[in-house]
């Protein structure tokens, strides 16, 4: 999989990956919230041979446990114009309980993503 420098933009958080703090050595990425409880962090999205990727690893720190949660991701190219949509499913999430996740998101179109944004969307 093919590593891209993408701007990122994770519910009002824009960072650029490859150009943002990177963590001293031993120190892990801070968690950056996507709503009701839940966070994420070391999100990259990468061009595969044909498919973009979107990988990272999401926490739990709900009041609950949930069978299922819900993160949808945006993807947007040149001038903030939306690409493609996606829901991103994590099966079994207990709280305080973190998951990594890796998905095939959309087959690629020739255009470049140049951002995306992630949020809760839902869970049970």
């Amino acid at each position: 999989m093919r590593r891209m420098k993408v701007a990122v933009a994770v519910v009002g958080l824009v960072a650029l990956l490859g150009l943002a703090r990177s963590p001293a050595s031993g120190e892990e990425a801070p968690w950056t919230d996507v709503g009701m409880g839940f966070k994420v962090r070391d999100i990259q999205v990468g061009l595969g041979k044909v498919h973009y990727y979107v990988l990272g690893k999401v926490k739990n720190e709900s009041v609950k446990n949930y069978d299922m949660v819900v993160l949808h991701i945006s993807f947007f190219g040149e001038k903030r114009k939306l690409l493609q949509e996606f829901d991103i499913t994590i099966n079994s999430l207990a709280r305080g309980a973190t998951a990594k996740f890796r998905n095939k998101v959309f087959k690629s179109t020739g255009k470049s993503v140049k951002s995306y944004k992630i949020r809760f969307t839902m869970g049970f």
